[in-house]
């Protein structure tokens, strides 16, 4: 279980496309701020496999130009650094759509200090008590937590800085620096 002062997080599919396909705002941030390892994600096989899925899908790759190899050093990231977890099939409250369940599962069997939504769908269980202290909020609100005075600087430097990936093919770069540089730390 991760440590109480970290940030551990899961995001909702839609930011994690938002990302690629814009490469700016706020969902981009976020993706930024994962790889600089300013939190930690925690991920199950399903949300695993949805977001390869949807980024996968024919209509975003030829419209937005999201290429494979892109997908797969972003999804090698997760593999190496992310928190998998199994969630259980029983939630402790309803959610209003249940294609987004497994989100909130993952988030609860994580011990997530936070669900990063990128629809209204999640706005209805905000508060609720049965979620402990699992924060839901949208993107913009996540990265000003991260960049809180209370936040270690490490965590806090990457967002000062911009990131170039705009096109898919600095996207695939993007991604892959992150691989050798994770690589060359382990060594």
């Amino acid at each position: 279980m991760p440590s109480e002062q970290a940030l551990v997080a899961v995001i909702d599919t839609n930011l994690i496309v938002s990302a690629f396909i814009s490469g700016r705002g706020a969902p981009h941030q976020l993706l930024t701020a994962l790889r600089a390892g300013a939190f930690r994600l925690v991920l199950s096989k399903s949300l695993r496999r949805e977001y390869a899925d949807v980024l996968a899908r024919p209509h975003l790759v030829e419209r937005y130009g999201i290429d494979a190899e892109s997908v797969a050093a972003f999804l090698d990231l997760l593999d190496r650094r992310a928190l998998l977890v199994t969630p259980s099939a029983d939630l402790p409250l309803a959610i209003r759509d249940p294609k987004d369940a497994h989100v909130l599962a993952t988030a609860l069997a994580g011990g997530a200090t936070h669900l990063v939504y990128g629809d209204d769908d999640f706005l209805a269980l905000v508060g609720d008590p049965r979620l402990g202290e699992l924060h839901i909020v949208a993107a913009r609100a996540f990265l000003d937590t991260l960049i809180s005075p209370n936040m270690p600087l490490r965590s806090r430097s990457h967002l000062s800085r911009r990131n170039s990936a705009n096109s898919a093919a600095e996207s695939k770069d993007y991604w892959s620096l992150n691989v050798n540089l994770d690589h060359n730390q382990q060594q």
